[in-house]
């Protein structure tokens, strides 16, 4: 095979992998959930809802924001906390325990923020808008649960 023909080969490959490489990567950010996911997309589910709704909503959801950023950082410290714990030369399980142990207590305490912050929204929005805007807020979930579902799926019929 000639030099020429070779050439023309390998830049035929290249060209191949760099747009199938190409391809994947814009897929996974075009068509994938989005990753600012979460409360901040929860939160703007009030978009269903009329002014004054929205408003009282936005208000519940700054309400206590302080401590909420507090619990989260708590969590990320006691992640870090755990991760050293886990990974140091000598393993104290006692110190690892404790790392877990701060990690739950603040996840419940921020649970516990975030249940009395829906619950309080629930109870506040006549039937319809309590629809309309729960239907808004768990639309990523439902969405996560549609392809979790469909993995499930297909996973159980390749066995």
């Amino acid at each position: 095979m000639s030099r020429s023909k070779l050439l023309a080969a390998a830049l035929a490959v290249s060209v191949a992998l760099n747009l199938f490489a190409g391809g994947a990567f814009l897929s996974s950010h075009l068509f994938a959930p989005s990753h600012h996911g979460g409360w901040a997309a929860k939160r703007e589910a009030v978009q269903v809802l009329p002014d004054p709704e929205r408003e009282r909503i936005d208000a519940i959801w700054e309400r206590g924001r302080d401590a909420v950023r507090e619990e989260l950082r708590g969590m990320r410290d006691a992640r870090r906390r755990y991760r050293e714990a886990l990974t140091a030369e000598s393993f104290d399980p006692a110190k690892a325990q404790a790392a877990f142990e701060q990690l739950y207590a603040h996840k419940e305490q921020l649970r516990v923020s975030m249940e009395a912050k829906i619950l309080e929204i629930a109870a506040g929005l006549p039937p319809e808008q309590r629809r309309a805007y729960f239907e808004a807020f768990f639309a990523e979930e439902r969405q996560r649960d549609r392809e979790r579902e469909r993995r499930d799926r297909e996973r159980s019929a390749q066995e």
